[in-house]
């Protein structure tokens, strides 16, 4: 599918418009020739009222046709022409019946973001975030954040999977997760977890993504032209170049000089990939991995970080310090991005109303007081739950009872960690 097809719709083509126009203006001087006379009507007044009579269509002002580069079709992901040069500035494309102008990327043709103005007839931006105009009660007192600079249209279509709603059950059909059901299709963006490509990568586009609270990253391998989604750091824009060093650092030097053990300075930028051991002690990293070579596990909510506040020199594990208040240690060989996860503005979105989140796919929590004694330990009783601790609805403590086993790499658990 072309990337600006979305923007030209056959039913509104400009040239089917007009062909349709006069075609059925000819057909209705046909017929107003073939009345008797004195009884003529003109198309304007009345022709429609005429039996067996065609009215012309109004005329209407021609869409501006999009430039011939903007209509290159691509069968895959992989692009020719890769340079390592700076990345050009964006087509700005301006449609005649819109009131945004939309960028495309002069190499992938794909549209990397539309101006939005300041206030419309629904929200303004105030502070960073889209606040909603009370003209209903579901809209009264609505935030969330602006995220101007985001491309909020369709993301690859090579890069998504249909998401599979399950409703909170089982493969038996058994409700495993309360509170589960209902909501819109979705598309999953496939994400790179791994980074383990090295080499430069341009940042195509900043993403909105409905699938998590961070925000993502297309990116574009300077050197095979192929594109991939990562969680976008706090700090990158559109035309940044980002490096994974996953497999080690490029300090190779003279031969009777022996190579830095960290990293240079213009390599420590927001974005990019490290090992643990390779970063100076004291950074903020996120999409930390528990595995060498493994995924990122840790630090993927939007503006979550972890501190790195150690590296054993004589081990093999590294200490860092979660934004939970939990301390643990982490093999040393594993990989993490350098900076904070972006949109650190999503805990001010307030939803407004409860139709909004089923839409999301959430319904309501019940609590267990409310219920019988048969669907919950804390039913019955005249909505007392007894002389008993709270539990789950399987019997588990759900109040500060201890229900794992300690793990040996956290040093310090986060409800002993927190500030």
């Amino acid at each position: 599918m072309l990337a600006c097809e979305s923007l030209h719709p056959p039913s509104f083509s400009p040239f089917l418009r007009l062909a349709s126009t006069s075609a059925t203006a000819k057909r209705s001087n046909r017929s107003i020739q073939a009345l008797p006379k004195g009884k003529q009507v003109s198309p304007s007044k009345g022709a429609g009222k005429q039996r067996g009579r065609i009215r012309a269509l109004p005329t209407k002002k021609p869409l501006a046709p999009l430039p011939p580069s903007t209509t290159t079709q691509y069968s895959s992901l992989s692009f020719s022409g890769a340079s390592t040069a700076p990345a050009p500035e964006p087509i700005p494309i301006t449609r005649s019946n819109s009131n945004y102008a939309f960028y495309f990327d002069p190499i992938t043709r794909l549209p990397v973001r539309r101006e939005i103005p300041v206030e419309t007839r629904f929200w303004r931006i105030e502070g960073g975030l889209k606040v909603y105009k009370p003209l209903t009660p579901g809209l009264r007192g609505r935030k969330e954040p602006a995220l101007t600079d985001h491309w909020d249209g369709k993301p690859v279509q090579r890069l998504t999977v249909r998401k599979h709603r399950s409703g909170g059950r089982n493969k038996t059909g058994r409700v495993v997760v309360r509170g589960r059901g209902g909501g819109g299709p979705k598309a999953i963006r496939v994400v790179d977890w791994r980074r383990a490509v090295p080499g430069p990568h341009r940042v195509v586009r900043l993403e909105k993504d409905p699938n998590r609270s961070a925000t993502l990253a297309l990116l574009r391998n300077e050197s095979t032209n192929e594109l991939s989604y990562v969680l976008a750091t706090e700090g990158i824009k559109q035309g940044d170049v980002l490096q994974s060093f996953v497999k080690g650092l490029d300090n190779h030097g003279w031969e009777f000089v022996p190579p830095p053990p960290l990293p240079k300075s213009h390599l420590l930028r927001p974005g990019n990939v490290f090992l643990l051991q390779d970063l100076p002690v004291g950074s903020v990293v996120n999409s930390l991995s528990l595995s060498p070579n493994g995924p990122a596990k840790l630090c993927r909510s939007a503006g979550s970080s972890a501190q790195l506040l150690q590296i054993q020199a004589d081990g093999k594990f590294a200490m860092v310090r979660l934004a939970s208040g939990e301390t643990r240690l982490v093999p040393k060989d594993c990989s993490a991005v350098l900076g904070r996860v972006a949109n650190a503005e999503h805990h001010r979105t307030i939803i407004g109303t409860a139709g909004a989140n089923r839409r999301r796919g959430y319904r309501p929590k019940v609590r267990g007081v409310a219920m019988n004694p048969t669907d919950h330990p804390h039913g019955g009783t005249r909505n007392r739950k007894g002389n008993r601790q709270p539990v789950s609805e399987k019997g588990v403590l759900a109040k500060g009872g201890r229900t794992g086993r300690r793990n040996p790499l956290v040093i310090t658990p986060r409800w002993k960690g927190k500030k």
